[in-house]
């Protein structure tokens, strides 16, 4: 039965036979007769399938949220028993945001795999939604978290944004003075879709809004911080991310009497990481958290965060 639920609940998650097979490493008729089997045991249909694809019936929807609760016990109990005390081993799936995953986690997984020879590293960056028990995916590092995931958050430290430019950028352009010179200046914005990007700032608890004049938007952190360097324009970037460059002076802070951020952002922005309840106790995830929690606070102790 439990294997059974397991077949299901790949079905369901990928609603593909196909794709559940392809991760089971079987082949779809075996899938298919695993649950039919399942169908026959509950007298019940669980799924409707068609020449495309697949869907879950009212009666399926309800067994799979039963069917992960069990499951999650299941891998829990066996977890506590085998991993409780053992070293870090195995295969450990890091997900990252691009520009978090390129400057916080990229340079502590050499570090990692000197302290763990026996765990092996997969690091995927993707600043789109990812399902973590999809993708099989051990621990997220993110800027923020998504409401509604079934998913233990934890905090890892904030940060805060520093408005920059590179050095021959200032030379042609001048330095702003205050934020509303920014709405007269070439800035470069994050953005996922074609609005009017705005950027707050706050000084002594006042804060303003401006409209920043955008010649170039991005959806990825780090092709901001290129362009940025290349002199095309301002950007708010995360101070962690530019500090190498601020300390060679490849790039200059700007307006620093001032807090920034875009859009409806909070000032400080955390960095959090997410992972499935199943995972709070395994050796590899709490080992990699730790590497990065203590990264992350000898850059707190440095000015970095």
């Amino acid at each position: 039965m439990l294997n059974r639920m397991r077949v299901f609940s790949l079905v369901a998650r990928s609603q593909s036979l196909s794709e559940a097979a392809r991760q089971l490493g079987v082949s779809p008729a075996t899938v298919s007769r695993q649950i039919i089997a399942l169908e026959r045991e509950l007298e019940s249909q669980l799924i409707h399938r068609s020449t495309r694809n697949i869907s879950l019936t009212e009666a399926g929807s309800v067994f799979l949220d039963r069917c992960v609760s069990i499951l999650n016990e299941v891998e829990q109990a066996q977890l506590e028993i085998t991993n409780l005390e053992s070293e870090p081993r195995g295969r450990l799936h890091i997900h990252s945001r691009g520009l978090v995953g390129r400057h916080l986690v990229t340079p502590v997984l050499s570090e990692m795999r000197d302290k763990y020879p026996e765990v092996t590293l997969r690091l995927t960056l993707s600043d789109a939604p990812v399902d973590l028990a999809e993708r099989n995916i051990d621990v997220s590092i993110r800027g923020a978290t998504d409401e509604g995931m079934a998913l233990l958050v934890r905090k890892l430290g904030s940060y805060k944004r520093v408005l920059c430019a590179s050095p021959s950028f200032v030379e042609k352009h001048g330095r702003p003075v205050t934020p509303n010179d920014l709405e007269q200046l070439p800035c470069l914005t994050f953005q996922f879709d074609l609005s009017q990007a705005v950027w707050r700032f706050r000084r002594e608890q006042r804060s303003l809004a401006v409209k920043p004049m955008s010649v170039a938007q991005s959806n990825d952190g780090e092709a901001i911080r290129l362009l940025t360097l290349a002199g095309l324009g301002l950007a708010l970037l995360p101070e962690w991310s530019i500090r190498r460059d601020i300390a060679a002076g490849r790039l200059v802070e700007l307006l620093k009497d001032y807090e920034g951020t875009p859009s409806d952002a909070p000032f400080e922005y955390p960095v959090y990481a997410l992972y499935q309840r199943t995972h709070h106790r395994s050796p590899k995830v709490k080992a990699f958290l730790d590497v990065l929690i203590r990264s992350m606070k000898a850059q707190a102790a440095a000015g970095w965060l």
